[in-house]
């Protein structure tokens, strides 16, 4: 009786030790928060990341130097010339069929268009970011209005014309976004110039 005892004792002890190095053995599961990182840490990674590649980008940015203006500023300009003949012709020739009054709008229309893109020329070339700025915006407005007609005329030799100048006008934004986001670094220097000496000035 006391060997049968002994027996299943040990029996018992050694079943509990197998389970137990099975146990340990067994890999624990792996749940999906601690397989990948939760959305909002891959969000926040992902923002420091690109706002490293755009630390990097505003560092490697120059300002322009007194007096120096890109070629691209000067092909702004004679594009918004162009425009200026445009709202010029628009202003003689407008003509509608409900009066003279409409008739009067149409042309005053095109000469407040044509006061606002001669400002935009002029700062255009002093090199002020808000005139590069309203610049894009009419180089923007006019791709569109260009893209549009070209896809509704029925005047075959006016399409690729438009699409043509459209097609300019889209190459001409796209070289002016890093003129412009050079002179906002050297806006940005001046301001921070202006402060300091301000500082500078209310210590004395």
């Amino acid at each position: 009786m006391a060997g049968g005892k002994r027996k299943r004792k040990r029996s018992t002890r050694q079943a509990r030790s197998r389970a137990s190095a099975a146990n340990a053995a067994t890999p624990a599961p792996v749940t999906k928060a601690t397989a990948t990182p939760t959305g909002r840490n891959a969000m926040a990674r992902g923002y420091a990341r690109a706002e490293e590649k755009n630390q990097a980008i505003r560092e490697s940015l120059q300002p322009y130097g007194p007096g120096e203006r890109p070629r691209v500023v000067i092909y702004a300009v004679i594009w918004l010339a162009l425009l200026v003949a445009n709202f010029i012709y628009g202003a003689i020739t407008v003509e509608t069929d409900t009066g003279e009054r409409d008739n009067v709008v149409g042309r005053i229309q095109n000469i407040g268009l044509m006061l606002l893109t001669l400002l935009s020329a002029w700062g255009t070339w002093r090199m002020k970011y808000w005139a590069l700025l309203g610049t894009q915006t009419l180089i923007a407005i006019s791709v569109i209005v260009l893209t549009l007609f070209a896809l509704t005329t029925s005047v075959v030799w006016l399409i690729p014309l438009s699409l043509a100048f459209a097609g300019a006008s889209g190459w001409l934004f796209y070289r002016l976004v890093r003129v412009m986001a050079r002179i906002q670094v050297a806006e940005r220097d001046e301001r921070d110039a202006r402060r300091a000496a301000r500082r500078d000035a209310e210590r004395l």
